[in-house]
Formats: structure tokens, C-alpha cells, sequence
């Protein structure tokens, strides 16, 4: 409990002063922090996101200072190596004379034949994946009409890759939570209109979605924390590579795939229950449906192997937070939902750039942040393995 409530102090400082790094834990201290969160007590309280994110902060600070004092070596070694190589490329030069000409001019059509070539290569390579590997299959526009008429349809774009997504209907509803309930993060209360169906992950996005984006060159290979891969939500995707993924789906497809806006996010959690879960607020019904810290075994499980809710979407509470496309809008003065777009659109004005929303809560969390109102956020370069993402899709019927 001591260390719990020493860490997240400290955490707490280094968050309200900007996450400024001269907070951040060093040397023996971090040690004795990361031995802590790696090995907790028994009957201690469980590490909350932001212990995770300040001691996750102070691990990568102290490898920066690391590599910077490589780089700098490195550096040093190079501008050496450099002059060496300006003084061989002068000699070099006085020797060629007036065979100069000629050689530019061989290597600069060397150079287009060249590209033109990885341009071509590239291409087929793109369309070798799209074709054989993925097995595409986009629907047509009467396809996608059809598809947008019947909430609770399903479809999927390819054979490998792909996620299954499902129709959420149109519809409106009250979003955030009472102040009894979540507090000024989560108010004021106010009702959302998603004047169009749209498409939403059957599930989050596995390793074996994932592992095709890899295999194709657009996406980073990530850890699986020894967990297995296959259909567990992938972990270790910061915004930035989340956001990479779907656009290379937009790319393969030629489909609006997309991070879901923070208010549809929520209405395709709640799936119509204005309660405080999916299904309503009776927390005992909560393991029916999710991997939390009751239930998880202190890791992801595969995904789509609890009850969906009503719009058909597993997982939409517990195994991994979901990044969503929202900046983190707060106040510790002001309802957070201030000025907030009531068209469920992403409210992309204002708020901290440099820090996104995450919705749904982890396998390592409490039921109270499982909620379907509950909302926190981490930066856009962060990575854990709490951390994974579910895709949306434009229909345009």
C-alpha cells in the first residue's frame, strides 16, 4: 500500500506538472518501482494506468539518456569517417577528369530506370497481397446499401486482414454519466445524434489481422508478452501505429476504415442500455461479458469469447482499452463535455493533441473503469499491453 500510494503520488505530480521528465523516477528508485509493479503484494491495490504510463515514462527516459550519449559517440565517429571520405572523394574526382560527364549521365538514367522499376515493383507487390494473400472481396455499392439497411448485418472485406464488421444503427442517445457516477470527466450528460448507420469491429483487432499488416510492410511487428498471437487483441500499438493500420486497410480496400470517433465509440458500447455496462447495472452479470481483473488471469484472452451486447460487438468492456480518434478534452474546473459536438462526429477542436482517448478498460482493471461512460486517455506514442484498438467504417448506402 506504501508503495502503491509513494508511486502514485509522484505520478500524480509528474502528470499535473505537464509530464515534465525531471518528475520522473531514476536509477534505484525506478528499479525498486518496476520491481514493484512487476511483483505487487499480495492483497494490494492494482496498479492503475497512470502507475503503468509514469514508470513506463521513467523506463524510456533512462534509455534515452542512454542512446544519446551513444549517439553522440557515434556521431563523433562518423564526422571523422566523413572528412576521411570528403578528402578520397576529391582525389577520386581529380582522377575521373573528363570522364565525369559520361558517368553522370549513365548513372541518371540508371537512377529512372531504377525507379520506375520500384514503382512498378512496389505495385505489384501491393496488388500480389491484396489479391492472393488477403483474398480481397469489397462490397458493391448496392452491396453496402443492402448492407446498411439491416443493423446487425456483418461483413468482411477479405479473406485475411480484415476485420469482421458489423451495421450499428442510426439512432441518439445520452452520453457521459451523472457526477455521482464518473465525476466532471465524464459530464455533463448530454445527447448525441448518429444520423447515419456505420460499421464497427466485430471485435478488436487481433494478432492475426495485425500480423498480415506486418507481412505486407505497413505495420511495426510487436510483442505478444508470451500470450500467443492468433485471435487475442493485439497489444503493444500506440495511436500513431493504430491510425497506420487503418489507413493501409483504406489504402487495400479503398473503403473509409477509420479509429471510431470518441461519442460513437460509446453509443456502440451501450448498445441502447443508458445503464452503466451494456447490459445494464448489475456489476455480477459483468464477468457474462468481460475480461477484467476478476476473471483475466492476469493477461488478454481471445477475443469474442464472452457475450456480445445487443449490436453484436465483443469485448466492448475489459480485455483491452480501444484507442478511438478523439484528442483528451478535460478540466479540473469545467465539465470535460464542455463544447463537445452533439453529431458524434470527433471533436478535434481544442483538447491535448499529443494525448488520445481510450474507452473500455483492460484485463488489469476494476468494473468501475469498465464502465460504458468511463473515459481516460494516454499519448499518442504510448505502448503497453493493456493497449489495443477496434476499427470503424464509413457506409455510404
Amino acid at each position: 500500500m506504501r508503495e502503491h500510494t509513494r508511486i502514485g503520488e509522484a505520478a500524480l505530480r509528474w502528470d499535473a506538472r505537464g509530464r515534465n521528465e525531471a518528475l520522473l523516477l531514476r536509477s534505484e528508485e525506478l528499479a525498486a518501482a518496476k520491481a514493484w509493479l512487476a511483483a505487487p503484494p499480495q492483497y494490494a491495490p492494482e496498479p492503475t494506468l497512470l502507475h503503468h504510463e509514469f514508470i513506463k515514462a521513467g523506463e524510456d527516459a533512462e534509455a534515452a539518456r542512454t542512446s544519446a550519449e551513444r549517439q553522440r559517440l557515434g556521431e563523433m565517429a562518423a564526422a571523422l569517417e566523413r572528412e576521411k571520405f570528403a578528402q578520397d572523394r576529391e582525389r577520386a574526382a581529380l582522377r575521373r577528369g573528363q570522364r565525369a560527364l559520361a558517368a553522370a549521365t549513365g548513372l541518371f538514367a540508371t537512377i529512372i530506370i531504377g525507379v520506375t522499376g520500384l514503382y512498378y515493383q512496389d505495385y505489384l507487390k501491393q496488388q500480389y497481397e491484396w489479391r492472393v494473400v488477403m483474398r480481397g472481396s469489397v462490397l458493391t455499392a448496392a452491396q453496402e446499401k443492402e448492407k446498411a439497411s439491416k443493423p446487425g448485418s456483418d461483413f468482411k472485406e477479405c479473406a485475411n486482414g480484415c476485420p469482421t464488421m458489423v451495421v450499428v444503427p442510426a439512432g441518439k442517445f445520452t452520453m457521459g454519466s451523472p457526477e455521482s457516477e464518473g465525476g466532471r470527466s465524464e459530464g455533463p450528460q448530454h445527447e448525441v445524434t448518429i444520423a447515419k448507420p456505420f460499421a464497427v469491429g466485430r471485435t478488436d483487432v487481433t494478432f492475426a489481422e495485425w500480423d498480415i499488416c506486418v507481412a505486407a510492410g505497413a505495420c511495426p511487428k510487436v510483442p505478444d508478452k508470451g500470450w500467443g498471437r492468433g485471435d487475442r487483441p493485439v497489444i503493444e500499438v500506440s495511436w500513431e501505429e493504430a491510425e497506420g493500420y487503418v489507413r493501409w486497410l483504406k489504402r487495400m480496400t479503398g473503403k473509409d476504415y477509420r479509429l471510431l470517433s470518441e461519442a460513437e465509440w460509446e453509443y456502440a458500447a451501450r448498445a441502447g442500455n443508458p445503464g452503466r455496462w451494456s447490459f445494464g447495472d448489475d456489476e455480477a452479470q459483468l464477468g457474462d461479458y468481460a475480461w477484467f481483473s476478476k476473471n483475466s488471469k492476469v493477461k488478454t484472452e481471445p477475443v469474442a469469447k464472452k457475450r456480445p451486447n445487443a449490436f453484436g460487438l465483443y469485448d466492448m468492456h475489459g480485455n483491452v482499452w480501444q484507442w478511438v480518434e478523439d484528442p483528451y478534452h478535460h478540466s479540473y474546473y469545467h465539465n470535460s463535455y464542455d463544447g463537445a459536438p452533439s453529431d458524434g462526429s470527433v471533436w478535434g477542436k481544442g483538447g491535448d493533441a499529443s494525448s488520445r482517448v481510450v474507452r473500455g478498460g483492460s484485463w488489469t482493471n476494476f468494473p468501475q473503469d469498465l464502465r460504458s461512460a468511463h473515459r481516460n486517455r494516454t499519448t499518442t506514442d504510448f505502448r503497453y499491453d493493456v493497449l489495443g484498438f477496434r476499427v470503424g467504417r464509413t457506409l455510404t448506402p
